[in-house]
């Protein structure tokens, strides 16, 4: 098994983690659990193969996306608790999938010969989308809209994509090393540091 597809895999449970916790937080049913948990987990891959024109999107033909949300969502309903406590590393588990999401979703663009801007939208989308959806249904602002260093991250591993693809003429594997640790790192750090993007102080 790839090492991407195995960090795909991680960054799903990770994103369905953080939709399910939401849900509990907003007291939502079992079902609320299940749906927040969906979204978040595949919701910008289904928007963008429905964008590039791939269908069904891969996640319906690749059942292993909706066994890993269920689980997610079965272990955040017994144990919420737990996944509490251990949020720092369901952060972690978001920023790996943050920057895998961002390849991934690069990838699948460049596949259906996608221009370099639209390969870098679609590196936006894939993983940020799901969670925007979640927060909505949540009755929330978006966060990556408000606070956190998150999406500009995705514009960022897009630009390291093909500088070093193009220009740089780097491996793949050393181009998706590189990625995924830099928008993955940087994301942990900003977290940790609570770091925020420049906004208009109204007071």
């Amino acid at each position: 098994m790839e090492i991407i597809l195995i960090l795909d895999y991680i960054g799903t449970f990770a994103f369905a983690v953080s939709g399910a916790m939401l849900a509990v937080e907003k007291e939502m049913d079992i079902i609320g659990l299940l749906i927040l948990a969906s979204f978040t987990g595949i919701g910008g891959g289904i928007l963008r193969d429905i964008i590039i024109g791939k269908i069904p999107p891969t996640v319906f033909s690749e059942s292993e996306y909706f066994y890993i949300i269920f689980i997610a969502t079965i272990l955040v309903f017994f144990f919420y608790k737990f996944f509490k406590e251990l949020e720092d590393i369901v952060v972690i588990g978001d920023a790996i999938g943050l920057g895998t999401f961002t390849i991934i979703g690069i990838e699948k663009a460049l596949a259906y010969n996608m221009n370099i801007l639209s390969s870098i939208i679609m590196g936006v989308i894939t993983p940020t989308f799901g969670g925007m959806i979640r927060d909505v249904l949540a009755n929330r602002i978006p966060f990556i809209l408000k606070s956190e260093i998150y999406l500009s991250l995705c514009i960022l591993g897009g630009l390291i994509f093909f500088i070093m693809r193009d220009i740089l003429s780097f491996d793949k594997n050393i181009i998706y090393f590189v990625i995924i640790l830099i928008v993955s790192g940087i994301r942990i750090v900003a977290y940790f540091k609570k770091w925020n993007l420049p906004r208009v102080k109204l007071k």
